[in-house]
Formats: structure tokens, sequence, C-alpha cells
């Protein structure tokens, strides 16, 4: 459990700021956010499962699936990611794959390979099972904070575990901040909608930031806001 008065707690608080002094771009008075929404905030956040493996980063506890092509002596089913961020793998021994993709992961793997064992290897990397990742939740909700996920989680999700939107939350302006293909990306979701599911409910990645009801922050969060100058409006960050 995470103390709401713990230095996770002012971590959290930091590098909200941090991202929305970055996003908002406001000059004294609050504005609506300038960044996609509805359909388009899904197609920036790629909210699919299936693309979590493109953006999610291997650490210690990771359950990892490794398939050499044509070569069942040298494929793993299952192995852990140890506590040191390695894998221990036929052939070739530990190799590091925290803080890697699949994709780099694949790439090492399969550079390790030729040319002393396979000529032109083909390797395919699955997170079968993820350790806990921490996500920021801020804004209009009960409880803000970082809150541990594990596995796939949604924004509906998030928000439950937060305690809920309090009743100045502006709900049709949830936001997702997100680092993708190396880029800082933002968009925002109308969690009334996705409610009475007439929008997909958005996957929520670990070291996302989700941040509820803009036009409703108060007290020195809102102050810190108010006095960033305004910069650009963006689509990314």
């Amino acid at each position: 459990m995470f103390s709401l008065d713990n230095p996770d707690r002012k971590v959290a608080r930091v590098a909200a700021f941090a991202i929305l002094a970055t996003a908002m771009g406001l000059s004294g008075c609050s504005h609506p956010l300038a960044m996609p929404g509805g359909d388009q905030a899904y197609l920036v956040m790629k909210p699919s499962p299936a693309d979590l493996a493109s953006t999610y980063h291997m650490g210690a506890g990771d359950i990892i699936s490794v398939t050499v092509y044509g070569q069942p002596d040298m494929s793993v089913a299952t192995v852990i990611v140890d506590p040191s961020g390695e894998v221990n793998l036929p052939l070739i021994g530990s190799v590091k794959a925290e803080k890697l993709t699949t994709r780099e992961f694949s790439a090492m793997v399969e550079n390790q390979l030729k040319p002393r064992y396979l000529v032109d290897p083909h390797v395919s990397v699955n997170v079968t099972e993820y350790s806990s990742k921490l996500v920021t939740i801020d804004g209009q909700v009960a409880r803000p904070g970082v809150i541990p996920i594990a596995g796939t989680t949604t924004l509906m999700g998030i928000i439950a575990r937060s305690g809920g939107p309090t009743n100045l939350a502006k709900l049709n302006e949830v936001a997702i901040f997100r680092q993708v293909d190396g880029k800082r990306m933002a968009a925002k979701f109308d969690l009334k909608a996705i409610r009475r599911g007439e929008m997909e409910d958005p996957v929520v990645l670990g070291s996302d930031t989700v941040v509820v009801g803009f036009d409703h922050l108060q007290g020195a969060y809102r102050d810190a806001l108010q006095a960033i100058p305004l910069f650009a409006l963006f689509r990314t960050l």
C-alpha cells in the first residue's frame, strides 16, 4: 500500500506537475486541453492489449517465452527475468532483458545466436506474465497517488482503485500521459461514454500518468498550472 503522504506520493505529484507543465500550456486562466479526444485518442494511445508488447519494457519478475523458429532445443517456453534483470537461455547463457522491449530483446538474442550457432536465426519473445508496475493518478479522484498494477489494467480499473472520481470531476476530460516510441504523448477520454459502453475502455500501462477533471483542479496544484506560460498546443509532447 502507498500512503498519500509518503515520498512516493510526493514524487508522483512532482512528476504529474512536470508532465502537465509540458502538456497544458496555461497562461493564467483555465482552458480545455488541446489534445486528441474521441476516436483520435485511441489512435494516439494504441489502447489495445495487443500493443502492450511493443511499448512495454521488461523488468525483474516478468515471465517470458523465447521461441527460436525451427529450433525447439534453443527455445524456452517459460523463463523468469531474475532480480538482476537477466534471463538464462540455452547456449548463450545469461542475457540482459531488463528495460528492453520484446522486440529489442529478440534482436539481441538473434545477434548472439549468429553466426556461431545459426546463420539466420528468427526469434520471437512474448511476456506471458507481467510484474507489478506503477501508475500515477491525480486530479479529481478520491485517493490520488501511485498505484501498483500487474498485467493488463484499464482506465476504469485505475480510477476505481483510486476511490472513483469526485463530485467535481469533469468526466469527459480524463487524460492519459504516456511515452510512445520515445515521445511523450497525451490523449483525453470520456469516462461517461466508456461507462455507457459507447467507447472502449483504454488500457493503462505501467509508468502512465492519469489525470481526472482538468477544469476542477484546486489549491496549489491549480495555482502551479496557472503559472505556466502559454507556449504551444500539442498532440505530441
